[in-house]
């Protein structure tokens, strides 16, 4: 169904797996740009806790939002700007969406290694 939406928007995507567990996808539009990730738990990912039920976590690129996450990464959760809804697991080394109670984790190798990936693609996305 997922496909079939991105084919009907005219977008296209890359899908990667990655040790560990997850999974990113990365959305292009019909400029070539990327304007999504959208990050998925494999069936082999070790969840941070009971909550940690959501399936998949959608990040538009073109808000910010992930810069926010990459620097909430690399500074282990002490920036200044925190990013709503996000949390720092230290004992796990994972970032931490929460929303209604249930949580979607990434470890936090993950997200510097997705933010080489887009750093290394051509055009305004890096």
């Amino acid at each position: 169904m997922r496909n079939f939406l991105h084919r009907m928007r005219g977008e296209r995507w890359e899908d990667t797996e990655m040790p560990g567990g997850i999974a990113y996808r990365l959305v292009f539009n019909r400029s070539d740009e990327v304007t999504d990730i959208i990050l998925r738990h494999m069936p082999t990912y070790e969840r941070s806790n009971i909550t940690d039920v959501r399936g998949s976590l959608r990040i538009d690129i073109r808000s910010g939002r992930w810069s926010e996450i990459v620097e909430f990464a690399r500074s282990k959760g002490d920036t200044l700007q925190k990013p709503f809804d996000f949390h720092f697991d230290r004992e796990r080394d994972r970032v931490i969406y929460s929303l209604d109670g249930t949580t979607f984790s990434i470890l936090r190798q993950s997200v510097e290694e997705i933010d080489e990936r887009l750093s290394s693609l051509p055009g305004p996305s890096n």
